[in-house]
C-alpha cells in the first residue's frame, strides 16, 4: 500500500543509485585462503532483545540492548560456536552438491588464439547434473560461458590442460564446439579422446573433467586452483557432483560442528 493521501509507496526509497552501494574493500581483507581449521571463521550473530536468551553465555556483547526499546543484539562468535547458537530441533538445509572442475583453459583450434570454457549447466543427455556426467563423448552438451577474442559460432576450442592437481597423466583432448552463441553465452558440444596409445578407454565427461578442467574459484580470490582445492573448495556434507560453484556459506562446516548439531537435535 502507498502512503496516505500521497500515493507514494511507503517503502520507497527516493534516488537510489548504483554508486550508493559502492565501499572499500581493502585487497588484504578478501580470503584467498579457507580459514584454518575452518569452523573458525568470524561468525556475526544478531538476536531481537530477549529473544537471544539461547545464545550462550560465553560470547562478546558489541552492542547492548535499551531499557525502554527492544533493539538488536549483535554478538561476536566463531562458526565452532554454531551448534549452541541454533535452537535445539531446528531445521537445516544443507547444499549437499559437490563442485566440479568445470573451468577448462583452451585455444582456438585454428588460430591457437588463448580462450576458456566455463561450464554452467547439462543440457544433454540430461539436465541432472548427475547422469550427463557419465555421459560419452560427443552425448555432451551444456550451457556455458566462453572468454576469447573472434569466437564464434561453429568454432572448436580445444582443452589440454592438466587438472586443478597438476597431475593430469592420461593425455586426454577435449574438444569444445559451439553450437549456439550470444556474447559470452554459449552451448557447446564436448568430445574427447586419448593418445592412441592408450588403448580404447570408454571415459566419461566427470572422469575427463577430473583430468583436464580445473576447479572454479571465485575471480575475486585472484588465483588459479590447486590441489589443495580439492578438498578446501568442498563442503564436508558434498556428495552429489553438480555444482560449478560452491555453496560457500557451507564451506564454515566441520564434521565436528554438523556432529554438534545432529546432538542438539537439529535435523
Amino acid at each position: 500500500g502507498g502512503g496516505k493521501g500521497t500515493g507514494v509507496y511507503a517503502g520507497y526509497v527516493p534516488d537510489v543509485k548504483v554508486d550508493d552501494f559502492d565501499y572499500l574493500l581493502p585487497t588484504e581483507r578478501i580470503a584467498v585462503r579457507p580459514c584454518e581449521p575452518r569452523d573458525m571463521s568470524k561468525l556475526l550473530v544478531c538476536t531481537p532483545g530477549s529473544e537471544g536468551a539461547h545464545v550462550v553465555a560465553s560470547t562478546r556483547p558489541l552492542r547492548g540492548t535499551d531499557n525502554e526499546t527492544p533493539v538488536w543484539t549483535v554478538r561476536d562468535h566463531r562458526f565452532a560456536d554454531a551448534a549452541e547458537i541454533m535452537p535445539e530441533r531446528a531445521l537445516l538445509v544443507l547444499n549437499n552438491s559437490k563442485v566440479v572442475a568445470a573451468r577448462l583453459a583452451a585455444y582456438k583450434k585454428e588460430s591457437k588464439g588463448k580462450a576458456e570454457v566455463m561450464l554452467l549447466s547439462p543440457l544433454l543427455p540430461s539436465a541432472d547434473p548427475g547422469l550427463a556426467l557419465s555421459a560419452k563423448s560427443g552425448e555432451s552438451v551444456w550451457s556455458a560461458m566462453i572468454r576469447g577474442k573472434n569466437i564464434k559460432l561453429g568454432d572448436i576450442l580445444v582443452c589440454e590442460a592438466v587438472g586443478t592437481s597438476g597431475e593430469g597423466q592420461l593425455g586426454i583432448q577435449l574438444e569444445a564446439r559451439l553450437e549456439s552463441k550470444n556474447g559470452a553465452d554459449a552451448t557447446v558440444r564436448l568430445f574427447w579422446n586419448l593418445p592412441v596409445e592408450s588403448g580404447d578407454v570408454d571415459l566419461r565427461l566427470g572422469q575427463v573433467l577430473e583430468e583436464v578442467g580445473k576447479v572454479p574459484l571465485p575471480p575475486y580470490m585472484k588465483r588459479d586452483a590447486d590441489s589443495r582445492d580439492l578438498e578446501s573448495y568442498q563442503t564436508p556434507h558434498a556428495v552429489c557432483d553438480g555444482s560449478v560453484a560452491a555453496p560457500t556459506a557451507g564451506l564454515h562446516f566441520s564434521r565436528k560442528v554438523v556432529d554438534s548439531m545432529r546432538a542438539r537435535g537439529v535435523e
